[in-house]
């Protein structure tokens, strides 16, 4: 036997329980360890429980806000006039499963009007991956989510697609609809959207319960870079060559929301009145406008939606090997 292992079983055999156990799980070496192992100058083997970074057990709006009282690498107000907590970074511990899919926490948000003015403080959800390939956001070439047919195919085909559990722990809520430019840091694109400058007789909001991104989320989700602070990049223009994956000052690369497809958001392209274009994600981390009716193979989206206030999380560490549960 192990000089030091034989050392371990004499001195305690609660430890060499702790560490076959361990061993046996895998949880040792993983992002999220339970347990730290370390070895001294003499080679002496040594274990003693960690501290992970994750959201304990209980209302999943109190749960990650707790959270973020420790983990403040991954987890930063905006301060935007709602002063939502989000999750930032390349990769966060920020997966949940929803539907038995995998689904990524964009942050704490609040003031979320549930149709009725009744505002409260709920989970942001986006989908891991994209639902749709190749669907235009509408096949009308209207820039007004309320009218599109993606909307539609979100709201009914994919919707009616979800377990019983997954329909009980959404409902409806307002979107908004304002337009804005690819021009403007994360917070004008965050106020534009709120706004009311849209195309003639479009909606401003709706109301309901599956929706898009919005390139704010986007654009806040970032954690910096080496050359840029994380506050030096959301206050760089959107279509900046900083927020390209493939420049030297990379902003979009330290970003979970990019996946090297376009993805389509919430929000109108503010062009000249213009009734058409809606505002993307490109696979490169800028943001642009196309033609709401582009079918191009790449044009992906990724459903969106708002928890309950009531959800809870249950188990996991946030990890995509061991995401959020979480239940009603």
């Amino acid at each position: 036997m192990n000089k030091n292992l034989n050392k371990i079983l004499k001195t305690s055999i609660v430890t060499l329980s702790v560490l076959t156990i361990i061993n046996c799980i895998g949880i040792i070496g993983s992002s999220n360890a339970l347990f730290e192992k370390s070895v001294d100058s003499k080679n002496s083997l040594s274990i003693k429980v960690a501290s992970p970074l994750y959201a304990k057990p209980g209302i999943a709006t109190d749960a990650i806000t707790n959270l973020s009282k420790l983990d403040t690498t991954n987890l930063v107000y905006d301060e935007t006039v709602d002063n939502n907590l989000r999750y930032i970074g390349a990769n966060p511990n920020n997966y949940v499963l929803f539907n038995n899919e995998l689904w990524r926490i964009i942050g704490v948000m609040n003031n979320i009007d549930d149709g009725t003015g009744k505002k409260e403080t709920r989970i942001k959800l986006l989908r891991n991956e994209s639902a749709y390939t190749g669907s235009a956001f509408d096949t009308n070439n209207v820039n007004d989510y309320s009218q599109s047919s993606l909307k539609t195919t979100l709201n009914e085909t994919y919707y009616n697609e979800l377990s019983l559990e997954a329909k009980s722990m959404i409902d409806n809520v307002v979107w908004n609809l304002g337009s804005t430019t690819i021009k403007g840091t994360a917070t004008q694109f965050y106020n534009s959207e709120r706004g009311k400058d849209v195309y003639s007789k479009h909606a401003t909001i709706w109301i309901g319960k599956i929706g898009l991104i919005y390139p704010s989320d986007y654009r806040f989700a970032t954690s910096g870079t080496t050359k840029f602070t994380r506050k030096a990049c959301i206050n760089i223009n959107a279509n900046d060559n900083n927020w390209n994956i493939s420049n030297e000052g990379q902003c979009a690369k330290n970003n979970y929301i990019v996946n090297g497809l376009w993805q389509w958001t919430l929000t109108p392209l503010n062009n000249n009145n213009d009734s058409k274009t809606i505002t993307i994600i490109v696979y490169d981390g800028t943001i642009t406008g196309v033609y709401s009716y582009d079918t191009n193979i790449y044009r992906t989206s990724r459903p969106t939606l708002y928890l309950k206030p009531e959800v809870r999380i249950t188990s996991g560490y946030g990890t995509k090997d061991r995401p959020y549960q979480i239940d009603l």
